[in-house]
């Protein structure tokens, strides 16, 4: 037997047949498709014994049918309905309830039909006729709710509650939406204690998404309902104890919250500041430690650093740590675009606005969590130079100076700017390295204007190393500039002009400044490694000596880099020649290396390449150039001002590289010539045979094997 067979039969009109199967259906096996079967074919009872107005065994059916109905499979309700119609086609009241539905549809016609309903009501009613009742008292208040009053409106409400029609439905949530209509009459109607009773988990699968009317997009009800819980003035505390379920979660009650209170702000901003910021005040003290990751919420965020007046710029950091270091979204850390330009990201923004803050408070009280925004905001922002120097700076005022200065260090590397140089003289309570990093910013920067603060900043320095002519000079200069520009002198220059005598006379400091870079520069570069490196050629241009002076430095693995001549000379301080073995620190910035630091070295070019014993087999005149055959089989040029013997032998050196074509002859730098007898010690050594002798040429032929020949000078042999 089976579900389709008994449908069948009771269809075709067989009832008692489908009765009988389903009955047996249900003995064998106990599941949703037999009870399913057995409550259709009590429909089709119920209904008949109806027609046939036999009501007690239309009853009993109706009272068997229940029992099957909640054991059966009924996801989408039509059982449910079934039963309900048979309720109502046996009720007594059903015609007059009927006539009270239709009557409440008619204009004016409500408060009699909901009358009516009330004496009904009190002499029972029962629960097949609750939903019929729902609506008579929906299409009442609803024509009232301006003219009510209030014991009226408590009544009717209470009637609603009392009923037990399907909820949630339509029916149900319009009742909940004319209750919001009601507490904008009677604001002592307590919204929250109905909603209570109407029950929260009673919204509709409709009432948590959104609809469009007239071409807008409607918030969904659930939404709407809970903004309007605030607008009447209910905590955000109050309103969790009431809607806080499985279905409604704290995050949607929360961002229901900013968003009402966006708009609240928003209708405050453009003449109302004062206003507007009492309200966002009043919102960040109820929001204070609590998640909220919204739209909503960044936008106010947003506000405060769009109003926010100069000067109260101090109390910025208070209002972020209200709104939550923890709150940014993912969408906060994108940048923000339009067609032509492209704007800091929401964090980034904030993080200079609290920067700011601290400014004035010089750094006081700088939070943990501002330090660790500020750490993942370098992460995704690499290129962005202010952040890495306002992490550098909050690490310093939150007494991690080794880290600050670590920071300023990784800096420099990437950033050679004035600046960064006077940011890190103020830093760092090293004071020789305070004063070598004022001397870089000096020589870096040409533009007098920027300058003021650390001529100051060294001159201080200098009177306290007793330098007092230096001392005069730095101030000087910045007496200059401002009384040039019409600028305020600070009281500071006076102070300091009363410490030197009088009779000082400023000396120029060009020469001071550079003979104090090397602290600064050891600092910056201390954690690059010395490489080993050999001068591998000097470019001289007699007819343009200033800019052609160049010398190119190659390390053991064939790593290239050009430095200017001159600034080899001073930092060696001793004449440059090919072959001459130095230290120098590498940096590569944009693909490009960069000699940064380089010292006189310790070891000799034996000590970096590789040593070659060569046979000089020719000149070529055009390039002025030497090839030599050398003991490891390779062809290599040397260039040279010596005049060599061709044919004779040498000692070179091989110049590395990282890639060598194979059609072309290595590079070696030419050290000496040697005799034949050590050179041919370094050779490999084959065995031929002597084939033929000719006296007159002085040569003589070998074979090595099948080839494989060569001809030999008597010259060439030892």
């Amino acid at each position: 037997m089976s579900f389709k067979e008994v449908t069948a039969l009771r269809r075709a009109g067989n009832l008692s047949e489908a009765y009988e199967m389903a009955k047996q259906d249900l003995s064998e096996e106990k599941s949703e498709w037999t009870y399913g079967a057995m409550f259709w074919v009590l429909r089709d009872y119920c209904l008949y014994f109806i027609q046939k107005a036999q009501n007690a065994k239309a009853q009993k059916c109706l009272d068997n049918m229940l029992i099957y109905l909640d054991r059966m499979d009924d996801l989408d309700g039509v059982a449910r309905n079934a039963y309900q119609k048979m309720q109502k086609m046996l009720d007594p009241n059903v015609q007059i309830i009927q006539d009270l539905n239709e009557k409440s549809k008619q204009l004016g016609q409500e408060q009699d039909a909901y009358n009516s309903l009330k004496r009904l009501l009190q002499s029972g009613l029962s629960q097949a006729m609750h939903e019929d009742a729902g609506w008579i008292i929906y299409r009442f208040l609803k024509a009232n709710v301006r003219i009510i009053n209030f014991n009226d409106a408590i009544e009717a409400i209470t009637l609603y509650l009392n009923l037990r029609n399907t909820r949630p439905s339509i029916l149900h949530s319009q009742m909940l939406i004319l209750t919001t209509q009601i507490k904008e009459k009677y604001t002592e109607f307590d919204l929250l204690s109905f909603i209570d009773e109407w029950g929260n988990c009673n919204f509709s699968f409709q009432d948590y998404h959104s609809s469009i009317y007239n071409g807008k997009e409607i918030a969904p009800l659930v939404d709407r309902i809970i903004e309007k819980c605030y607008s009447f003035g209910y905590t955000l505390q109050d309103v969790v104890n009431t809607f806080c379920s499985n279905e409604i979660d704290e995050e949607r009650i929360f961002k229901c919250y900013s968003r009402y209170t966006f708009f609240d702000i928003d209708k405050l901003k453009e003449d109302r500041i004062d206003k507007m910021l009492d309200r966002i005040s009043k919102y960040l003290e109820i929001s204070n430690n609590l998640l909220i990751k919204n739209e909503y919420h960044s936008r106010i965020l947003s506000y405060i650093l769009w109003k926010l007046p100069e000067n109260k710029t101090a109390y910025f950091p208070q209002m972020l740590e209200q709104w939550g270091i923890g709150n940014f979204r993912h969408e906060d850390w994108e940048k923000e675009e339009n067609k032509e330009s492209v704007f800091p990201s929401l964090v980034e923004r904030t993080i200079a606005k609290c920067i700011d803050a601290y400014k004035i408070s010089h750094f006081e009280n700088v939070s943990e969590d501002f330090e660790l925004l500020l750490s993942e905001a370098i992460k995704k922002y690499p290129n962005n130079e202010q952040l890495l120097r306002n992490y550098g700076i909050t690490l310093f005022f939150r007494n991690k100076k080794e880290d600050a200065l670590n920071v300023y260090k990784s800096l420099l590397l990437q950033l050679n700017t004035y600046y960064v140089w006077k940011e890190l003289a103020a830093i760092t309570d090293d004071k020789r390295l305070k004063i070598s990093a004022l001397c870089k910013a000096l020589i870096i920067e040409k533009n007098e204007n920027f300058l003021g603060e650390i001529h100051l900043q060294l001159a201080e320095l200098l009177i306290k190393e007793n330098l007092y002519a230096n001392a005069k000079e730095e101030l000087k200069k910045y007496f200059d500039t401002y009384t040039k520009n019409s600028w305020r002198i600070a009281d500071i220059y006076t102070q300091q002009m009363q410490l030197i005598p009088s009779d000082t006379i400023p000396t120029n400091n060009d020469d001071f400044y550079r003979s104090h870079l090397n602290v600064a520069d050891e600092f910056v570069y201390s954690d690059i490694d010395w490489t080993h490196m050999v001068i591998i050629d000097i470019y001289i241009k007699e007819d343009d000596k200033k800019r052609c002076q160049k010398v190119r430095l190659c390390a053991e693995n064939g790593l290239n880099v050009t430095i200017n001549y001159a600034i080899l000379r001073e930092k060696i301080q001793q004449d440059i020649t090919i072959g001459l073995c130095v230290d120098a620190k590498i940096v590569s910035k944009d693909d490009h290396y960069q000699c940064v630091l380089v010292r006189v070295s310790d070891l000799n070019i034996s000590d970096v390449f590789n040593k070659i014993a060569g046979y000089i087999d020719y000149y070529n005149k055009e390039k002025q150039c030497y090839t030599i055959l050398g003991h490891n089989h390779r062809r290599y040029i040397i260039y040279t001002h010596l005049k060599l013997d061709c044919q004779s032998y040498c000692l070179c050196y091989e110049i590395p590289e990282k890639e060598h074509d194979n059609n072309k002859p290595y590079k070696a730098i030419y050290s000496k010539t040697i005799e034949p007898i050590e050179a041919v010690s370094m050779f490999t050594y084959r065995t031929a045979v002597v084939d033929n002798v000719n006296e007159e040429k002085q040569l003589f032929h070998c074979v090595f094997n099948r080839g494989v020949d060569m001809i030999i000078h008597f010259r060439e042999t030892i």
